[in-house]
């Protein structure tokens, strides 16, 4: 079974997107169809990772401090970017119905 890391904190952002609960920096198994298929970090991070690339329009390094800060998380800006990669794939199918 794949690990995957999460948040602690409840975010309600002002978007379609929610943040759900999870402990900090511990790592759970993921037993629900909607997780990612790869890499350690699930949906809520991805989806933090991305919002903050895209709707806040921080570069990498800035999310990467901006993680660190809040939640503690050492990740670096390669792995960010793999993230929003990983988003971006996740929903191409829908952005191509358009």
């Amino acid at each position: 079974m794949k690990k995957f890391l999460n948040l602690n904190q409840s975010l309600s952002l002002n978007t379609k997107f929610r943040i759900t609960d999870a402990p900090v920096a511990k790592r759970s198994r993921c037993r629900q169809f909607d997780c990612p298929h790869e890499g350690k970090f699930g949906k809520n991070i991805i989806s933090l990772a991305t919002l903050f690339r895209y709707e806040d329009r921080l570069p990498h390094r800035k999310i990467q401090d901006a993680l660190k800060r809040l939640y503690g998380l050492k990740i670096s800006p390669a792995t960010i970017l793999d993230l929003t990669r990983r988003a971006a794939d996740a929903v191409r199918s829908e952005y191509d119905a358009f």
